[in-house]
């Protein structure tokens, strides 16, 4: 029994725990805003690690707050700021978008 409690205290941990970019320069980073439904902003040319998404080189940023993708506006605005400031930042991801292929952005760092 105690062997399978930490067993899934374990696997719960590892499921939770965010991707991320760690600290990079957005210079060369090319952003795509997309109206289709759901809004969204596409981030090329940054490499997401620690996720099993299949483009991990395309984090997205969703403006989809009913289907529980918050703050996505704010993101982008942090991430425009910090692009124009030629500020660092680190991007993490929770989960994957369309069909597990984009890492959905969940909060960006700025340094």
């Amino acid at each position: 029994m105690r062997k399978c409690l930490i067993g899934l205290l374990a696997a719960v941990s590892l499921s939770s725990m965010a991707a991320s970019t760690g600290k990079i320069n957005l210079d060369n980073v090319r952003l795509q805003v997309n109206g289709s439904a759901p809004a969204r902003v596409f981030i090329y040319d940054v490499k997401v690690t620690g996720t099993n998404c299949s483009r991990n080189d395309i984090p997205v940023i969703l403006f989809d707050e009913a289907n529980g993708h918050l703050l996505g506006e704010e993101m982008y605005s942090t991430l425009l700021s910090a692009k124009m400031a030629g500020k660092q930042v680190d991007i993490t991801t929770n989960g994957c978008w369309h069909n597990g292929t984009y890492p959905i952005v969940g909060s960006v760092y700025v340094f």
